[in-house]
């Protein structure tokens, strides 16, 4: 078994281009936003887990500048959990990406404008006013039906977070539950249907997720959709 801070250095979605070995996956080199150092080697030991610094949030290049850009998007007056969609993207043309999921124990909002990025894991983020909102990231193998746990983020190295100023990911830090001590708070399944991150084309379903927060362990769930078919500016 790899050295657990390999396993805690996995919390975050990388940022840069993502490098898988043979075997599992996921990014080998994590970016810090902050720091000056550059990605962090997930195989050498970084000392005590620090949430804000392994796990924090990531907007990439591609959202940040949306979020700053003093474009306008065109209010379609749509509804999507509660909150008008705002449709069309910086560039004219349609969404970018489509979210149908429900959100419990975690106040994620997609209701702004949706961007789609990509530099070595894919971002589904939304932008009110020139802030980012919420951002789903993702780093997977590929395809495939997948059951979350902790146990399969260890195993596989595949990566979902939800990031609102905070994260919840698909791992536990906690040690009984890594050691099989204590229950999983990560569950639920992924059925990725498409999965070409570079072009920006995602499509999962969200079954009974759970993800954990890796500052105060709460839990979130997500049920339902989200649906990406090109990166946006």
């Amino acid at each position: 078994m790899r050295p657990l801070v390999l396993f805690v250095a996995l919390f975050a979605v990388a940022c840069e281009p993502a490098s898988r070995g043979g075997g599992g996956g996921g990014s080998n080199g994590v970016f810090v936003p902050g720091s000056d150092a550059g990605p962090r080697d997930a195989g050498v030991d970084a000392g005590p887990f620090d949430p804000d610094r392994d796990a924090g949030p990531i907007a990439d290049a591609a959202i940040a500048d949306a979020a700053s850009d003093d474009g306008g998007a065109v209010d379609a007056g749509t509804v999507d959990g509660g909150h008008a969609r705002d449709a069309g993207t910086r560039d004219g043309g349609p969404p970018a990406a489509t979210i149908g999921l429900t959100f419990t124990g975690c106040p994620a909002d997609f209701g702004g404008e949706i961007v789609v990025s990509y530099n070595g894991s894919i971002a589904i983020g939304s932008v009110r006013e020139h802030v980012l909102t919420s951002s789903l990231q993702f780093d997977l193998d590929g395809p495939g039906t997948k059951a979350l746990s902790t146990r399969h983020r260890i195993e596989s190295g595949e990566v979902v977070n939800l990031v609102i100023g905070t994260t919840w990911t698909n791992m536990s830090t906690d040690t009984d539950v890594i050691t099989g001590n204590a229950p999983d708070p990560v569950g639920g399944t992924i059925v990725v249907r498409e999965y070409v991150p570079s072009a920006g084309r995602v499509d999962v379903d969200f079954v009974g997720v759970t993800l954990v927060n890796v500052t105060h362990s709460g839990v979130c769930r997500i049920d339902g959709n989200v649906r990406a078919t090109r990166i946006s500016p």
